[in-house]
């Protein structure tokens, strides 16, 4: 909350807003303060109020002091008027509706990641057996040549190319999955250990260094072993790539953070495991959208815009949820929250 003048002096901020944007924000002007500008915004509620006299409210998106931009619902209102029956202060409210609106764009995302995965099911067993028979007849070929020892360059690329498309296939099979197989405790140390012995290899060659901090007392969660290896590996394997594709000082170093710790969540503990990066980040263009189907930032075919996505249903079916934050060329970080404990 914050107390304007006819010239969009910020007069007073209450301990909210300071602790927001800064300390220093009293008799800045608040397009300076708030959105880092030169000039008004355009369609200013403030100045819409001064000129009209009644209450205006409207969505903005701003940019916190911690760099990560949030969405707010803006009311502002007279406090004071001159002689003419003008406001001559006004009072701003910035309520935060960040969550809220990721909670509506999660059941949406959910509701249309379901219809996908009815579509993906049936696509992807239509694929599947030609494919296969694809595929196999170019095996036997591969291996009639080498019998005549003529190598065949060309059926060799199409068990590469046909072996791509399978994969594609998987990842859509997966994507579609409703798994009802049992669920367990898990000690997600133990899991993410072994998510390192797949990965371990690559990241070294890569040059990349992990700093992991997973206390030794955090709580089991409940669910499936492979499942959730799925989703570790996912934001691994998309770690790496993003800091692969970033140029690096020599004093700079290739980092990914990962941090376990126990949160509460209306009365329910979470056990809350964060993925972070210094990788090149992810433009506010798109970071909306890098968890829907067949998306992706990847160029040249390397990836198929699904992992995300079968992540994100992974993390749900598990009654957790998963969000992202990012600063573009700074950092991406995946935040996971999974119920804690051993249910049967």
């Amino acid at each position: 909350m914050v107390m304007l003048d006819e010239d969009l002096n910020i007069l007073w901020a209450n301990h909210t807003s300071r602790e927001a944007f800064g300390d220093n924000i009293e008799n800045k002007k608040c397009y300076e303060a708030f959105a880092g500008l030169d000039q008004p915004c355009d369609n200013c509620v403030a100045q819409k109020c001064f000129k009209e006299g009644y209450m205006q409210e409207r969505e903005i998106n701003l940019k916190k002091g911690n760099n990560l931009r949030y969405d707010f619902w803006e009311t502002t209102n007279a406090v004071s008027m001159n002689r003419k029956g003008f406001p001559k202060t006004i009072i701003t409210v910035f309520r935060d509706i960040t969550q809220r609106k990721a909670l509506a764009a999660e059941a949406m995302r959910a509701g249309h990641l379901a219809s996908i995965g009815e579509l993906a099911a049936g696509v992807a067993h239509e694929i599947n057996n030609p494919i296969n028979s694809i595929i196999n007849l170019a095996q036997i070929i591969l291996n009639e040549d080498k019998k005549k020892d003529q190598p065949n360059d060309i059926a060799l690329r199409m068990i590469n190319e046909g072996n791509r498309i399978a994969e594609i296939v998987s990842s859509l099979l997966a994507f579609a999955k409703d798994n009802k197989k049992t669920k367990m405790p898990l000690n997600l140390k133990e899991v993410l250990d072994k998510t390192f012995a797949l990965t371990k290899a690559q990241i070294i060659k890569s040059g990349i260094v992990l700093d992991v901090d997973l206390p030794s007392d955090l709580p089991s969660i409940f669910g499936h072993m492979q499942q959730i290896q799925q989703v570790f590996l996912n934001l691994i394997n998309n770690a790496r790539f993003a800091l692969n594709h970033k140029s690096f000082t020599k004093e700079s170093v290739k980092t990914i953070r990962i941090k376990g710790c126990v949160e509460k969540i209306k009365e329910q503990l979470y056990l809350k495991i964060i993925f972070e990066d210094n990788g090149p980040g992810i433009s506010d263009k798109v970071i909306d959208r890098v968890m829907d189907p067949f998306f992706t930032t990847k160029t040249g075919g390397q990836g198929t815009g699904l992992g995300l996505s079968i992540s994100h249903g992974i993390i749900s079916d598990h009654e957790g949820r998963m969000k992202i934050e990012s600063c573009e060329g700074e950092f991406t970080r995946l935040i996971i929250s999974l119920p804690a404990g051993d249910r049967s």
